[in-house]
């Protein structure tokens, strides 16, 4: 047995050997581990923030195919909840004889949808109601043989007459012939007595 003063330091000398021992083990295993990451939510944060950035970009566009008696038939794209009436407006409006019954313009529009606007046939005819006067040649509505057969007019612009008519809608008055190419001011006036809208 160990006098009580050597037992203390005994004692003493092994607890200081385990706290040295210890210490070292734990420094070596805290250097080894990766360090934590600390989660801190914010109250009220907006959680989409977290998403990437284009992640919900794709969702703020919606593709629109408009065709029929609009002026600029063509693909547009349109902010979400946009209506047939604002697809519409971006082809450029109605055309003259654009028939507004066949197409609900209060409807809500979906990605990828066509819009299609009929034409009404008798938009030609004069309102007195009936058709061109005899004789008449329906600048709206006549081919090109028609066109072909007016003074001034050869078969070439008799088509390129049909051609701009196909290409941007009818004609609001017969002035506008004026548009297409080799129809002047003064074939105009030669044919006006032979044509009607």
């Amino acid at each position: 047995m160990y006098p009580p003063v050597r037992r203390y330091i005994v004692i003493s000398i092994v607890l200081l050997v385990c706290a040295v021992i210890f210490g070292v083990h734990h420094a070596r295993t805290s250097s080894t581990q990766p360090p934590r990451r600390s989660l801190v939510l914010t109250r009220g944060a907006d959680h989409t923030s977290a998403q990437p950035s284009g992640a919900g970009s794709a969702a703020q566009v919606m593709v629109v195919d408009v065709a029929g008696a609009v002026r600029q038939p063509g693909v547009y794209e349109l902010a979400p909840g946009a209506r047939v009436v604002d697809a519409i407006r971006r082809a450029g409006g109605l055309r003259r004889d654009a028939d507004t019954a066949s197409v609900n313009r209060a409807a809500r529009i979906v990605d990828g949808q066509q819009v299609i606007v009929a034409a009404r046939p008798d938009v030609a005819a004069p309102a007195s109601g009936g058709h061109p006067a005899a004789g008449l040649v329906s600048i709206n509505a006549a081919d090109a043989q028609a066109f072909d057969t007016l003074q001034g007019i050869g078969p070439v612009t008799a088509q390129h007459i049909v051609d701009d008519r196909q290409q941007h809608g009818p004609f609001a008055t017969i002035d506008d012939l004026d548009r297409v190419p080799g129809v002047g001011a003064a074939t105009i006036e030669a044919i006006r007595s032979q044509v009607t809208l």
